[in-house]
């Protein structure tokens, strides 16, 4: 069955905002669990660490990379830009809070062990000075 053209924007403004909705309660969500480990002085854990900031970056990955329906009001763009600003300032705590119980950010590269070589066999020959190839032309 098909929706009337006028149907179509109202049902898609809806799931939009439902959308919204969701993703503030994440928000929220996140917020609480960040704002108690500040408050408790807790120490940043490794799978603690990882776990808020991947879900952190998959927030903001959401919410910088969606569009506004172009029937939207200016009520919900306004709710999208607080969103934005709101998961800036979740990722603000949660960085004082690693940086404050030593974790180091894992892009720099500070504070990782350095490389050690890989286990697989494959790579090992590259340790060794190998004899040339024999590519037929040094005669008989």
């Amino acid at each position: 069955m098909l929706m009337p053209k006028a149907e179509i924007p109202n049902a898609m403004l809806d799931s939009w905002r439902t959308f919204l909705d969701s993703m503030e309660q994440s928000l929220e969500f996140l917020d609480e669990k960040v704002h108690e480990a500040v408050q408790k002085g807790a120490a940043c854990t490794d799978e603690w660490c990882e776990t808020t900031e991947q879900g952190i970056d998959e927030l903001s990955n959401i919410l910088f990379s969606i569009s506004e329906p172009r029937w939207s009001n200016p009520k919900d763009s306004e709710k999208l830009k607080r969103l934005k600003r709101r998961v800036h300032n979740i990722y603000a705590d949660y960085k004082a809070l690693a940086d404050r119980t030593g974790r180091q950010d894992e892009a720099s590269g500070k504070g990782l062990p350095h490389c050690t070589t890989a286990p697989d066999p494959e790579h090992d020959r590259a340790y060794h000075d190998d004899e040339p190839c024999d590519d037929s032309r040094a005669g008989p």
